[in-house]
């Protein structure tokens, strides 16, 4: 909004299609400027409207929407081998998405390294339980180092995000 180097404006919220709240009110500075710091936990809408004064009517900036990414995270924890002497150790993967979204599916990307290079193994899905942790176990088919990451694909509050590596070995 420009035009006026006074006034208030009230900076509305909108998220998870709930109607528009005011989340903040600042005063116009000399330059005709007014800013606001926010922090969304989910997806938000804003907008800025100025309040009508002596001198000008109401106005309205246009909508800006920030998405916002959950954190997720893995980790890798082997598991004894039962079937024999010769069976690799299975590898329980866990991953972590916070705030957690329960029921949705949570993608697990293994890859194997081989002669320098790693080798992407075919995805796994899991769901999310309520406490925010999808798990699987790993079976491998050979000794050597691995990595795995997880991805969640966004819905309509949360835009997707995938992890970072976590490397972890088969012996």
């Amino acid at each position: 909004m420009t035009g006026t180097t006074s006034g208030t404006v009230e900076l509305l919220a909108s998220s998870n299609g709930a109607d528009p709240a005011p989340v903040a009110f600042t005063s116009v500075d000399g330059s005709g400027d007014a800013s606001f710091t926010v922090k969304p936990t989910e997806k938000t809408t804003y907008f800025a409207q100025l309040q009508a004064g002596s001198k000008y009517a109401s106005s309205s900036s246009s909508a800006v929407t920030v998405d916002v990414a959950p954190r997720l995270s893995v980790t890798a924890r082997p598991l004894k081998a039962k079937s024999s002497r010769h069976s690799l150790d299975a590898v329980a993967l866990t991953g972590v998405i916070v705030p957690a979204r329960p029921a949705e599916p949570l993608i697990f990307s293994v890859a194997r390294r081989d002669r320098g290079t790693w080798v992407p193994l075919p995805n796994v899905t899991a769901r999310i339980h309520s406490s925010g942790k999808a798990r699987m176990i790993f079976r491998p088919r050979r000794k050597g180092a691995y990595r795995v990451e997880v991805a969640f694909n966004g819905d309509s509050r949360y835009r997707g995000w995938v992890s970072v590596w976590t490397r972890f070995n088969v012996r």
